[in-house]
């Protein structure tokens, strides 16, 4: 899987090579430098929404991997991208099968208004789920948040959302 950063400095492959139209079996967007620069109201290289360049990533991608299989949204922590809802939209209004967004999850405990919205964006959550054992989660994260992130199943459930755990 590509990772690219769409404010297109961090990519692990270059943005020219993404819409230059090299192939791609799937794509990692990660939304770290983006979520900072739409905060601080920047815009991405060129003068461009950053929005404007997931767009031609998308064309890209249908492009390039008819299937559409899957985007995994990463980070940073892609929950607090203040525009998370709409880049999910744009990617299955391209047509794609599948969007992940790889989280903690812990910003679900005070907003499960972002959570309804990603519901009914039928979004899949990739749950970062280290142990149950506080002991653990402290010694492998530095925190103690099995008891957070029990509640964030808890509401994933209530709503529906497709969800796959990862350590």
């Amino acid at each position: 899987m590509s990772a690219y950063d769409l404010a297109g400095d961090r990519a692990a492959l270059p943005s020219e090579q993404i819409l230059a139209g090299e192939r791609l079996p799937g794509l990692e967007l990660v939304a770290r430098e983006l979520a900072v620069r739409v905060v601080r109201g920047g815009r991405v290289r060129e003068g461009r929404d950053p929005l404007d360049v997931l767009d031609r990533i998308l064309d890209v991608v249908r492009r390039n991997d008819p299937a559409l299989r899957i985007i995994n949204l990463t980070g940073g922590e892609p929950t607090l991208h203040p525009r998370l809802t709409e880049i999910v939209g744009m990617c299955h209004a391209a047509g794609i099968h599948r969007v992940t967004i790889s989280t903690h999850g812990l910003t679900f405990i005070n907003n499960e208004g972002l959570l309804d919205e990603l519901a009914a964006l039928r979004a899949r959550i990739v749950l970062s789920f280290n142990s149950f054992d506080e002991a653990v989660n402290y010694r492998m994260v530095g925190a103690r948040a099995a008891g957070g992130k029990l509640k964030v199943l808890e509401s994933l459930a209530r709503h529906d959302v497709d969800t796959t755990l990862i350590p």
